[in-house]
């Protein structure tokens, strides 16, 4: 299976942290990663969608108030373990695994994951910087 374009989206707070070009790195790795959830930061979470739907990708607000939506980055190919979510979720328990992928219109085969760092490149939506 080849890997499709992946794109990461973020708020005005990871862009400014990201910058042009940059890793990104599993929330585990970064400050304010610790203390919360080991599941939900062991992973850098990447998408094959384009244009950002925040359901379908879990970008929602209910939890930040930031809108993740704003900044596209996109990930440089042959990133060493990125993986699709649905292969990556059988390491998980089935009740994790459904409260995820039950959110309303939530889209888990468009979800890809990488517990490594990943090296991007910011690509606006619309291409204008």
């Amino acid at each position: 299976m080849s890997t499709p374009t992946l794109y990461h989206y973020t708020c005005d707070q990871g862009h400014e942290q990201i910058g042009a070009e940059g890793c990104l790195l599993p929330l585990r790795s970064r400050p304010e990663g610790q203390g919360l959830s080991p599941f939900h930061t062991s992973f850098v979470w990447m998408t094959d969608l384009d244009h950002p739907v925040r359901d379908a990708l879990g970008l929602t607000s209910h939890i930040l108030t930031c809108d993740r939506t704003r900044h596209r980055y996109r990930v440089i190919a042959g990133q060493y373990g990125v993986g699709p979510w649905l292969r990556a979720r059988r390491s998980y328990l089935a009740e994790i695994v459904e409260e995820m992928e039950s959110a309303a219109g939530a889209m888990p085969a468009h979800w890809w994951v990488s517990s490594y760092p990943v090296a991007v490149i910011y690509d606006p939506i619309g291409g204008a910087a």
